[in-house]
């Protein structure tokens, strides 16, 4: 289908969130697990369409809008993988810091710091399958009937994969300092 502009104002991304609004969405659903990141990524990529000048060079919308969506999934999860190789403080011991500016903490910001690399090491460990339901389940809060869900398997698979995984965090030398 050809977009056509019955208005010379409106522009192409305003044409494609006309004609292909709830396609954008569900291509994005198939892609993200967590809903609430969908409507982020469907404004990035109208953001992205409004750049273009001169659409008529276009032959097909819907290829480019959703290939144009493809980019903003892929630059999302790029961007969530490199935010989660940061080092992430915890929200206690700042509070606690703040709360008692004078008081030593750093044997327990040490310590803190200590287990969420060992975590972060360990997770690394797990086969995919069984970290996304791991993560899903008690970062995410889903329950085992959003999870079978979202991941098209059964509820039984999502209670073995926890089970698994957790058995596998296990078996883990921990190293406490």
């Amino acid at each position: 289908m050809k977009l056509t502009r019955r208005n010379p104002l409106p522009s192409f991304a305003a044409d494609a969130a006309e004609h292909y609004g709830a396609e954008l969405h569900r291509f994005l659903a198939r892609r993200m697990h967590r809903p609430q990141d969908i409507e982020d990524l469907v404004q990035e990529v109208y953001v992205r369409l409004l750049r273009i000048n001169d659409s008529e060079f276009i032959r097909n919308p819907r290829a480019y809008i959703l290939q144009t969506a493809a980019h903003v999934v892929h630059d999302w999860v790029s961007k969530n993988r490199r935010a989660q190789s940061y080092v992430v403080v915890d929200s206690e011991i700042v509070d606690h810091i703040t709360e008692n500016p004078t008081e030593p903490t750093t044997d327990q910001l040490a310590k803190r710091l200590s287990t969420q690399r060992q975590l972060n090491a360990a997770l690394a460990k797990l086969d995919a399958s069984y970290q996304v339901v791991l993560l899903m389940h008690y970062r995410e809060g889903y329950t085992y009937e959003e999870i079978a869900t979202r991941l098209k398997i059964s509820v039984a698979k999502v209670e073995r994969r926890l089970a698994s995984a957790k058995l596998a965090l296990m078996d883990i030398d921990w190293r406490w300092d």
